[in-house]
């Protein structure tokens, strides 16, 4: 998985995913069965208008976390680098 997964932009797989996810900085929507990390998954929809709705928002606030995350990184990135001068 890592190899075909290696330049995605999401991962999308039940939590066996999380491990590759983390490895390779991609971010992972947990989808299928099992998801041991999540509460409530069980009641979640993503079909019809609702369940496509509730996946647009979950994605967006996925990738927005990720784009988040990046930008602390490269601050502090940025900050340790002035340090070092």
């Amino acid at each position: 998985m890592e190899n075909l997964a290696a330049g995605s932009d999401l991962i999308a797989t039940n939590s066996n995913g999380k491990r590759t996810a983390k490895k390779l900085g991609i971010p992972l929507y947990r989808l299928g069965f099992p998801i041991l990390d999540r509460l409530g998954n069980g009641h979640r929809s993503i079909v019809g208008y609702r369940g496509t709705m509730e996946l647009l928002f979950e994605l967006g606030n996925i990738w927005l976390e990720a784009e988040e995350s990046a930008h602390h990184n490269t601050y502090h990135h940025i900050l340790e680098k002035q340090g070092e001068s």
